[in-house]
């Protein structure tokens, strides 16, 4: 079954643009918005912080658990943990390998003292309010997996599968790349993070090949989740 058939059995096509909208929101668009209001002068409220990474993740988080029910229902429960624990462990396996070459590199272009934005804020949470610590958590083990799973493969991939092959993996990789990293390049003007986007195109090449073949996005979120967990603990 191709997946492009697959997913119109579950997905509206308004399913669909809004996925396609929040991963370009997320990729760019959200941290220009942020960018302008803190130019504005509101840099205490953190308006755009809100909408970005509170409000509009629970709104299309609760869009798409029922369509992600519906892969559960239908899978098949052995195999889809076998399945998750394989790619779980080829992820760790991949990124640790490409961590270890980008950290190779950066030490070679001498940004020894270079730290990635992203990877630190899952390690080290900033010192917010207890209700937001807890969300954080939430979000990064949960609400963050599932949503980018969904976006990302089931909407945008399938989307641009259905006209174009490969091209469609790597738009997929570098938008998800690119989301990582935004907020260190756009709004800190910190543009050595380019030189860890590698580990986040190869992560979701894994994942969108995984879901292009066994047409769930299950293994895909297992995966995501783990992978956050270790960063956090």
């Amino acid at each position: 079954m191709e997946t492009s058939k697959l997913v119109n059995d579950e997905l509206k096509l308004w399913h669909r643009y809004l996925g396609i909208v929040y991963a370009c929101w997320c990729s760019f668009v959200g941290v220009f918005f942020s960018k302008l209001l803190h130019k504005l002068g509101y840099t205490n409220l953190h308006f755009a912080d809100i909408i970005t990474f509170i409000v509009l993740p629970c709104v299309i988080f609760s869009i798409f658990v029922p369509i992600l029910y519906k892969f559960i229902k239908r899978s098949e429960f052995k195999s889809t943990i076998c399945l998750s624990l394989i790619v779980t462990i080829l992820v760790f396996l991949s990124q640790f390998i490409c961590r270890f070459c980008e950290n190779k590199l950066i030490y070679f272009l001498g940004y020894e003292n270079l730290k990635n934005l992203n990877s630190e804020q899952l390690m080290n949470p900033s010192d917010i309010s207890p209700f937001l610590k807890v969300y954080s958590i939430i979000s990064i083990l949960v609400i963050g997996p599932i949503l980018e799973e969904s976006v990302y493969r089931i909407c945008l991939f399938t989307t641009l599968r259905s006209r174009y092959s490969l091209l469609s993996h790597v738009i997929t990789a570098l938008l998800f790349g690119f989301q990582h990293i935004a907020a260190a390049v756009i709004f800190l003007k910190r543009y050595e993070e380019f030189l860890y986007i590698f580990s986040y195109i190869l992560f979701s090449l894994i994942l969108t090949i995984t879901y292009e073949k066994t047409k769930t996005p299950i293994p895909g979120i297992i995966a995501h989740i783990a992978i956050n967990a270790f960063f956090i603990f």
